[in-house]
């Protein structure tokens, strides 16, 4: 018999006193970095991740 799991994990980012560090004209740009980051891709490989 086998067991199959599988782990979540969920990062949260905040700042103190909930002000706002990303400027919104970057924050979609840097959501595509991360998910770069996260899915192992290079922003060459991955087709969601264009500058500007």
């Amino acid at each position: 018999m086998s067991t199959y799991s599988q782990i979540y994990i969920q990062a949260i980012f905040a700042v103190k006193g909930r002000e706002s560090l990303i400027r919104s004209e970057w924050e979609d740009l840097l959501y595509k970095y991360i998910a770069c980051i996260v899915n192992n891709t290079t922003p060459t490989e991955s087709n969601n991740y264009q500058n500007g």
